[in-house]
């Protein structure tokens, strides 16, 4: 067959999927390589490691209040993270406010409500916000990003904010800990300050290694303390990464911890028409290089309409060549025919025992049983060492994606009919929340929570967010049992 009758062939079955909306079944084929990633860095000194990662930081303002309370500036920081112009920056830094203003290293001013630039996505439980700001034919330049190997005690580091104003303030500091839980760096020495949070953190290969959060007191002494960018990739993984977040879904999963070599392809799904595999290493979506399984999530932001696609992977050593059609996340589950055989409040069972994370309880006999009103310690046997499962239907007001979040010292996990949203199952030190999202059609769905207590405080709360609905604590008036139902 001659090429550009291959050519034409290509297009007219690219053609057909979009007028018929199928995807069509690809046959990946050998192509040219996608560029390679930026080499390593050595190790620089001080002065010329300053210059290499400075072009890579913004700073961020946000205007809040209005007349009646006064007007006051939020000032926070980010990081350029891929050459589209991708940033990552702090929830708490970004969220709210009717002004949104970034400067450049260079002193270039983007504003937000003039589609400078905007916030494309956020995971609160872990303080991150995806930022994406215009950017010419040529991009620009974006840090590398590490791993939590990448630095270690006793490792020199940079960070680089926005403390009262000061655009592009510099500190250096000192690994002095490592905290695995909540993902913490800890750092001797570092003058964090209100306006940092969200800053860069390098290591001295100009590598991101962390992101500014907050600043510890501990007498004469205070420490700033980075989230570990392990933990921001696990953001990436839990939140931005599933698919349920999309308007448009393509079946499959990688992993976010380095290249975005493909773990997951779903059945039947457009990953699969188009012939990607479990193995394979994504390397550009669209016209979007990816080095890193966090670009694979920005690039999925990209997706604006279900048109195909062209996706470069590698597989064996060869690069190859397909398209890909996505799919709508337009499948909401079905409520239960339920309206009508329900009671106020949820069936609830009480447990004892001493456990790390949750146990089987369906094997286990329970202590008691009881009907709560809403989700809460209520029935709690003792202060320690102890389990409660939650089990009945949750009302859902309208058609929508909506979130779930589960509160909870110790462990606790959530589902909707059989599908597990939230989990939050391992030994906490304090309070924490997770979420998880899930396409609900308005009416009753069945609602699961399992939870434990090992010893120390103890708490657990649900709180909901969808459309129209702000983040909040779900009210009894949502919550029903059936009566027969344990």
């Amino acid at each position: 067959m001659y090429p550009r009758m291959k050519h034409l062939i290509v297009a007219s079955a690219l053609a057909l999927s979009v007028l018929t909306g199928h995807a069509i079944a690809a046959s990946p084929r050998r192509c040219a390589p996608v560029r390679k990633p930026p080499p390593r860095q050595s190790p620089m000194p001080g002065a010329r490691l300053e210059r290499f990662c400075a072009p890579l930081a913004v700073d961020l303002l946000v205007y809040k209040g209005g007349q009646s309370q006064g007007f006051h500036v939020e000032r926070g920081a980010g990081t350029l993270i891929h050459e589209n112009g991708y940033i990552l920056a702090a929830y708490h830094a970004t969220s709210g406010g009717h002004m949104h203003i970034m400067f450049m290293h260079d002193g270039k001013k983007l504003d937000k409500t003039k589609r400078g630039f905007r916030i494309v996505a956020t995971a609160s439980d872990y303080d991150t916000a995806l930022l994406k700001m215009e950017v010419g034919p040529h991009g620009v330049r974006a840090a590398r990003l590490g791993r939590d190997t990448d630095t270690g005690v006793g490792q020199k580091v940079l960070l680089i904010g926005n403390p009262g104003g000061k655009s592009h303030t510099i500190h250096h500091g000192v690994v002095t800990y490592m905290h695995e839980e909540g993902g913490r760096l800890l750092f001797d020495k570092t003058d964090v300050n209100p306006g940092d949070s969200g800053g860069s953190t390098f290591n001295t290969r100009g590598e991101l290694i962390g992101m500014v959060q907050l600043k510890l007191f501990g007498g004469q002494n205070y420490t700033g303390a980075s989230v570990h960018i392990d933990r921001l990739r696990m953001g990436f993984a839990k939140v931005l990464a599933d698919e349920t977040n999309h308007d448009y879904k393509l079946g499959l999963t990688v992993d976010m911890y380095g290249p975005a070599k493909v773990t997951r392809v779903t059945a039947d799904s457009p990953a699969a028409e188009a012939g990607i595999k479990v193995g394979d290493v994504i390397r550009q979506l669209g016209d979007m290089v990816i080095d890193d399984g966090m670009h694979y999530v920005c690039a999925l932001y990209d997706i604006d309409c279900a048109r195909p696609r062209s996706v470069k992977f590698e597989r064996n050593g060869e690069t190859y060549k397909t398209f890909v059609t996505p799919q709508t996340t337009s499948d909401l589950r079905e409520p239960e025919g339920v309206e009508g055989e329900l009671k106020p409040g949820l069936n609830c069972a009480v447990y004892k025992g001493r456990w790390g994370k949750l146990p089987d309880f369906a094997s286990l006999e329970p202590e008691g049983r009881m009907v709560v009103r809403k989700v809460g310690l209520r029935a709690a046997p003792s202060k320690d060492k102890f389990g409660l499962t939650f089990k009945g239907y949750i009302r859902i007001p309208r058609d929508g994606r909506w979130t779930f979040y589960t509160r909870s010292d110790d462990g606790s996990k959530l589902w909707i009919g059989n599908q597990l949203v939230v989990d939050n199952n391992y030994m906490h030190s304090a309070t924490i929340e997770q979420s998880g999202i899930i396409l609900l059609k308005k009416g009753w769905h069945p609602l699961k929570i399992h939870y434990f207590e090992l010893v120390g405080k103890e708490s657990l709360s649900m709180l909901i967010a969808g459309p129209q609905t702000q983040k909040q604590e779900v009210p009894g008036t949502a919550l029903g049992h059936r009566p027969s139902a344990q």
